[in-house]
């Protein structure tokens, strides 16, 4: 039997949001005017273009009135993905962001108040990975730079997978050496209950042949884990 599946937080390709606590969602260049209850919230995009490339960072201007802040998340030029929430009297603004980080891929979290007391006071943050990857040791079973997962023992499907790829890659004259690596996507769920968060973790880990596309990835880990966080309001 495969070893259980742990995660690790430090970041979707795919976020969501309960129907019954999202008002609208939005991804815009213009600036875009919401009425969330009793406020005219407008959200203007903008990008901090003075670096160049992936420095390039995206924010938005939000205003509710005389009441004007900025939040700053992104790179490469993009703006933050948001929506309005409301959960009883309480109005929030949700953003997030995917950011590239070349092999190892992540998103971010964000709420913030929208309430006149604390306008854009930040209430939550988390980043989560959506896609990671690194070698597999098969002498040990490690999954390299994965927090100490290790895959052992192994299942006859996982032995025979692992038996043509070296077959495989022994024919190939660019590769020395065995290389199979692994590779975690990701996928998030973001939803507001009360005065908590819920984020849904849905993780799969697949091992790759990194010498042919003749042999197919493999499924190796999958696993499913909901996380609760209490606002900071």
């Amino acid at each position: 039997m495969l070893n259980k599946l742990y995660f690790l937080f430090i970041i979707p390709l795919f976020f969501g949001c309960s129907n019954s606590h999202n008002v609208e969602t939005f991804t815009s260049e213009n600036e875009v005017t919401i009425t969330a209850g009793a406020k005219r919230i407008t959200i203007t995009p903008i990008i901090d273009s003075s670096w160049g490339g992936r420095g390039d960072q995206g924010g938005l201007v939000v205003s509710n009135g005389d009441q004007v802040d900025t939040i700053y998340d992104c790179t490469y030029g993009r703006t933050p993905d948001y929506k309005i929430l409301k959960y009883g009297s309480k109005e929030y603004l949700f953003t997030s962001c995917l950011i590239n980080g070349g092999g190892t891929n992540w998103q971010t979290f964000y709420l913030w108040s929208l309430n006149d007391t604390s306008f854009i006071k930040q209430l939550f943050f988390k980043q989560l990975y959506t896609g990671k990857e690194g070698p597999y040791n098969s002498q040990t079973g490690d999954l390299i730079r994965s927090n100490n997962i290790k895959i052992d023992p192994l299942n006859d499907k996982l032995k025979t997978w692992i038996r043509e790829t070296k077959v495989e890659q022994m024919s190939n004259v660019k590769f020395k050496k065995e290389e199979i690596f692994w590779l975690l996507t990701q996928k998030n769920e973001f939803s507001l209950e009360g005065n908590k968060v819920i984020l849904t973790v849905d993780s799969t880990y697949k091992f790759l042949n990194m010498s042919s596309d003749d042999i197919p990835s493999l499924e190796i880990l999958a696993g499913n884990k909901k996380y609760e966080f209490e606002l900071d309001e």
